[in-house]
């Protein structure tokens, strides 16, 4: 691992030890704080500039009111996977786990694990904890998130028809739901016009 990937991580485990995330920074995942920061962040991951998600995420982290650390304690794990960035979100997940986190909260960290075992290269594994997911009545984002992951997943495979089943079903639970995510709609509907090559090289899919 290079300098910069060590210096990440040790910034990342210097955000646990102060304590910036918590259990109360994710219990309501659903409905984040809509300050003009957290808007800033929300509308980086509706275009998907990663890079610029993550520093606006680390920033409010470091100093922020608490809705907006909790903000982007909540979509902080999807901006690492994101980026492919496996060790510091694996430590994110680490220490989520260790918060003994309930309902949606709980249900979204499932979702960011198994995105992180599609990045180690557990491709079915993967897809075995998310496609159960989508099933039953949707409560909160947390179903809303499996699809979008999973339709990232069956992009990265050139399985169009499967990833525009998982897409259908995340818009039909928003729209189920009447929920007003702050970027998932966005995402959802951008999914099947980029190129899969492009939009997601670092999933493996061997």
């Amino acid at each position: 691992m290079g300098q910069c990937g060590r210096k990440r991580i040790g910034f990342l485990a210097a955000l646990l030890l102060l304590g910036l995330f918590g259990a109360d920074a994710v219990a309501q995942p659903g409905a984040p704080a809509e300050g003009p920061r957290t808007a800033a962040l929300h509308k980086t991951i509706r275009e998907e500039n990663h890079a610029e998600a993550r520093k606006l995420a680390e920033a409010m982290l470091k100093s922020a009111s608490q809705g907006e650390r909790a903000a982007a304690a909540v979509a902080y794990g999807r901006v690492l996977l994101s980026l492919g960035e496996k060790e510091p979100a694996r430590q994110y997940l680490g220490f989520m786990a260790n918060q003994k986190l309930e309902g949606d909260a709980a249900e979204v960290m499932k979702v960011y694990a198994a995105w992180l075992a599609a990045l180690d290269g557990n491709f079915d594994e993967a897809v075995k904890t998310l496609e159960p997911m989508l099933t039953g009545e949707p409560h909160g984002p947390a179903p809303v998130e499996a699809a979008d992951v999973l339709a990232q997943l069956h992009l990265a495979r050139g399985d169009r028809p499967a990833a525009g089943k998982a897409i259908d079903y995340g818009l039909r639970c928003l729209k189920y739901q009447d929920l007003k995510h702050p970027y998932l709609e966005r995402l959802l509907r951008n999914r099947l016009a980029v190129d899969p090559d492009e939009a997601y090289p670092e999933v493996v899919v061997g």
